[in-house]
């Protein structure tokens, strides 16, 4: 791999890490948007902090789409366009692939720990703080996300070749689809009638 393809690469991962943490953060945007609705007596404030919440996780997505897809330009920018390899011929994008879904599963499975541990923390702590313990919806809209980060975490860390192979799977996909030609396409033509 040359450097600009590393540092494409590291904008990738980049952007990767960007997408968990607007699902991470949407959580929050649409639990008091939830919220506000349930409440009839709900105030402006809570619409208001919602949308604050949903407009910071519409940037952070704008964000990290602009690191996936000018991951080639920003690279540019970084590196200088040197052809010659920096890394040794036997590392494949798959390898260096499986290393960053790890590195992307670290990184999400601190917050999910820290959100799931609070939340367990806060109902081992009794009904003053969460109302009817389990089955209360706070508590049911912190533990259920944190769960899932913490799934999701465990599976980018655990089987990240997994990833890598829906990944390749992926762009297969939509390789072979995008040459495959339809029946109106212009180059297809249609068989002449049988002459009588």
């Amino acid at each position: 791999m040359t450097r600009r393809e590393i540092a494409a690469l590291a904008c990738k991962v980049l952007a990767l890490w960007t997408f968990t943490q607007v699902i991470l953060a949407s959580r929050d945007a649409l639990w008091m948007l939830a919220e506000a609705i349930s409440d009839a007596n709900a105030s402006r404030s809570i619409y208001v902090a919602a949308a604050a919440t949903g407009m910071e996780t519409i940037v952070m997505l704008l964000v990290a789409l602009f690191f996936w897809f000018g991951a080639s330009r920003i690279a540019s920018w970084m590196v200088s366009d040197d052809p010659a390899p920096v890394t040794r011929p036997d590392i494949a994008q798959a390898d260096i692939m499986a290393v960053a879904f790890s590195a992307i599963g670290v990184f999400t499975l601190l917050p999910s720990l820290r959100s799931l541990a609070g939340s367990l923390m806060i109902l081992v702590q009794g009904p003053e703080v969460y109302p009817g313990g389990w089955a209360n919806r706070n508590f049911q809209s912190s533990f259920w996300p944190a769960t899932i980060g913490l799934a999701l975490s465990l599976w980018l860390i655990l089987t990240p070749r997994g990833m890598v192979r829906l990944v390749l799977w992926a762009r297969g996909a939509v390789g072979r689809r995008s040459y495959e030609p339809t029946d109106d396409s212009p180059g297809r033509r249609e068989d002449p009638p049988p002459q009588a």
